[in-house]
């Protein structure tokens, strides 16, 4: 083991948001309010991409029941639709936590539920 250096007791180094800004942009974010700023930001997004796709399926369901689709095709559809809807009950759960700084993991969890549940067309 090697004795700590100057370095290593030094203060950690600001990110460029943290540095010192012009007297326009004062005062400064900080690391919680920027971050929270993000996640607000990052949570209303995937919420309006949730809801938009939720009524889609909505739709689909209601088109298939008109025409006499199959039932494992609806039961396919209104499983696609319970999932988006427990998705959109969370993020609206995290919005909420976002103005109280949420944690890092869980958005990124939902963040790659939300991108899983974009990406896959239900067939």
């Amino acid at each position: 083991m090697r004795p700590p250096t100057r370095d290593d007791l030094a203060p950690p180094r600001l990110l460029h948001w943290e540095r010192t800004r012009p007297a326009t942009a004062w005062p400064p974010p900080s690391v919680p309010e920027a971050y929270a700023a993000f996640a607000r930001e990052a949570v209303e997004r995937m919420h309006e991409r949730v809801v938009e796709r939720r009524g889609a399926a909505d739709r689909r369901l209601r088109e298939a029941r008109r025409d006499g689709v199959p039932l494992a095709r609806r039961l396919r559809l209104r499983l696609e639709r319970f999932r988006l809807a427990a998705l959109e009950r969370r993020l609206r759960i995290a919005a909420d936590d976002a103005a109280a700084v949420p944690g890092v993991e869980r958005l990124r969890r939902l963040a790659d539920e939300f991108v899983q549940v974009d990406r896959d067309p239900v067939r």
